[in-house]
């Protein structure tokens, strides 16, 4: 009867302790898996961190490029300004007539160089305000590159976050399942060393 209970307790003991390898090789997968999702989340937070300098630096350019076009803007209202005087006083010289010229001290020749000055002068200010508005607008366009860049960004980063809350979580649900683990081997253990004393005592 003895003899026939030690080896039931053996039996047993040699079966707990199969049990008990699974499940180590089963605590030790997890702590495995929890290291990777430590690294991820690591890397995660340092992704994070990256677009958010990325963001600064874009802001500062955005910001730059503002006071760029409104410099411009107000170059432009100045040669507008520039301009309508000119178109003004070109007016009053087309509008006066040869025969004001003849009254007047002035040759003719002296009325078309000062009207030809005149048109010489408006047409470098056209071509500057066409310049200005060239520049203008390919500061614009600069601009909205810019805010479309940052936009990505900022939404690299949402997505980044997300991916990162999603390894937390698993991380934890690994925590979870890993204490189980442990619990259990400990079970285990507890369950083989109890059934060791027992044999220990039949055999004595």
């Amino acid at each position: 009867k003895l003899e026939a209970d030690l080896k039931q307790l053996e039996a047993e003991i040699a079966a707990k302790q199969q049990q008990l390898n699974g499940q180590k090789g089963q605590s030790a997968s997890l702590s495995r898996d929890i290291s990777i999702l430590k690294t991820q989340i690591g890397k995660a937070q340092l992704d994070i961190k990256s677009k958010n300098l990325t963001i600064s630096k874009l802001s500062g350019e955005i910001t730059s490029k503002v006071a760029k076009i409104e410099t411009l803007e107000e170059k432009v209202a100045r040669e507008r300004d520039s301009l309508a005087q000119l178109l003004r006083k070109t007016n009053e010289v087309q509008q006066n007539s040869i025969v004001h010229v003849l009254l007047s001290d002035k040759s003719l020749s002296e009325f078309y160089q000062d009207l030809d000055s005149f048109q010489s002068i408006n047409e470098g200010i056209k071509h500057s305000l066409n310049t200005i508005r060239g520049i203008q607008d390919e500061t614009e366009l600069e601009k909205k590159t810019l805010e479309q860049k940052q936009d990505q960004e900022l939404d690299a980063r949402a997505a980044i976050e997300k991916n990162k809350k999603s390894i937390e979580t698993d991380q934890k649900e690994q925590q979870k399942l890993l204490s189980f683990s442990q619990n259990k081997e400990k079970e285990y253990q507890a369950d083989i060393a109890a059934k060791e004393k027992k044999a220990a005592e039949i055999k004595a």
